[in-house]
């Protein structure tokens, strides 16, 4: 008897299991136990594979394929750790996908590795009203679970990432540093430009434009292209820290003709670090500005205006939509080891700031409530939790669910296709 023969009743309840019908089946192979030489071959091919990919593009590239890796493994033992501790019945925890290169069991569980590094697995048996389930097991299972069980095993991987994002800040803050936006000076100065007529210099610092302060550069962006034309009174702080008052005759149009005040400077920032207390406090703060930043940058890609953008991106054609057409989009893992050189090449703490971005981004879409993602058992096991009453639980019929899940998952694999194409032909930096 299938569970798709126990699917809920119109009441919502799920019938008891069939003890009397269940002929368990035979016992399963050893497959962990492989002759060696068919284990090697796999593991020996993308071993070269990773090499290649190292010695003939980037070591970053290799360095970022195997974090990515290391970062879907992390996830998936959260999911593991909460399933074991709630009682479930878990039966596999695997590294990679594809061909079983080696394997190893230790009571209920086979633990192991496969040939291809993307990633892991856990399989938790029962996890909705369609999986075939021995009635023996059926008390193990995932849907047999209390709410806050199937509720902590859902969100232990989306954890996992905001967990390690928030390691990755504290070492970049408390460690490495990262670039603070009050600690700029000038990186280097336009020729022919009124930086260098006003005698303007790398290392240098404008303090104050016709009185106002400055803080950032930002700030005296703002109050340059405020002035077109004019003539400033600029107080420059120089590496010395002796300063300057120097009259500027800015331009009237910048380099791409548009109708804003020109000094012609480039930004350098320091780069500052922080007490490990502090890294803590801002680790926390840089966080919720990430989050906030990958939520908003979602909501854009996927706005009229981002997918119009995204388009004109496809079809080579002039962004009509001011989005940033190709640049206001998602990174494959084809895009991600390009950006991870170039934040190699400007620090470790760039670097960790990338990692710590990618988990954040990992969490959040894995909390999209739709299946197969978590947040889609996270909205299945809340909405149960709302319709059951004391002492009846009710069971969601996950296949009403299930068009809703094809259409997004076929609406996310045609913009990750298509994302995937623009990261080999039109990668972002490049």
């Amino acid at each position: 008897m299938t569970d798709l023969q126990r699917r809920p009743t119109p009441g919502g309840q799920l019938p008891p299991p069939d003890r009397h019908h269940h002929v368990p089946g035979p016992p399963p192979a050893p497959e962990g136990q492989r002759d060696p030489a068919s284990a090697i071959a796999p593991l020996f091919i993308v071993v070269a594979l990773l090499l290649a990919l190292g010695y003939f593009g980037s070591w970053w590239w290799t360095f970022t394929v195997l974090a990515l890796v290391v970062i879907i493994f992390l996830h998936e033992l959260g999911h593991f750790v909460m399933a074991r501790r709630a009682g479930m019945n878990v039966t596999e925890f695997f590294l990679g996908f594809g061909p079983r290169i080696w394997s190893f069991r230790r009571g209920e569980v086979e633990y192991g590795l496969k040939a291809i590094p993307a990633g892991a697995y856990v399989r938790i048996i029962g996890m909705n009203n369609l999986e075939e389930v021995p009635p023996e097991d059926e008390p193990r299972t995932y849907r047999q679970k209390g709410y806050w069980s199937r509720l902590s095993v859902a969100v232990a991987g989306s954890a996992m990432h905001f967990l390690l994002a928030i390691a990755l800040l504290v070492a970049a803050l408390g460690f490495f540093g990262v670039q603070e936006p009050s600690a700029w000076k000038i990186s280097g100065v336009s020729e022919d430009s009124p930086a260098l007529a006003a005698g303007l210099h790398s290392g240098d610092r404008v303090l104050s434009v016709d009185g106002t302060q400055i803080a950032t550069f930002a700030d005296l962006t703002d109050q340059i292209r405020a002035r077109p034309g004019q003539t400033v009174s600029l107080v420059v702080q120089h590496p010395d820290r002796s300063t300057e008052t120097v009259t500027a005759q800015l331009a009237a149009h910048n380099p791409q003709g548009e109708p804003v005040g020109f000094l012609g400077i480039g930004e350098n920032r320091d780069y500052v670090k922080q007490s490990l207390p502090a890294a803590a406090v801002g680790s926390v703060e840089e966080f919720g500005r990430i989050s906030w930043a990958s939520v908003a940058g979602l909501a854009k890609v996927f706005s009229p205006s981002g997918i119009r953008g995204y388009v004109d991106a496809l079809t080579n054609k002039p962004s009509s939509s001011g989005s940033g057409g190709g640049d206001n989009r998602l990174v494959t893992v084809v895009g991600v080891p390009r950006l991870a050189e170039q934040a190699a090449h400007n620090g470790i703490a760039d670097l960790l700031l990338l990692l710590a971005v990618i988990n954040i981004s990992l969490g959040l879409l894995n909390m999209i409530p739709l299946l197969p993602f978590d947040g889609g058992h996270v909205a299945i096991a809340t909405y149960e939790a709302i319709r059951s009453r004391r002492g009846k639980r009710y069971y969601a019929d996950i296949t009403k669910m299930l068009p809703a899940s094809y259409i997004a998952l076929a609406a996310i694999a045609l913009v990750v296709m298509g994302s995937l194409y623009l990261d080999i032909a039109k990668p972002i930096g490049g």
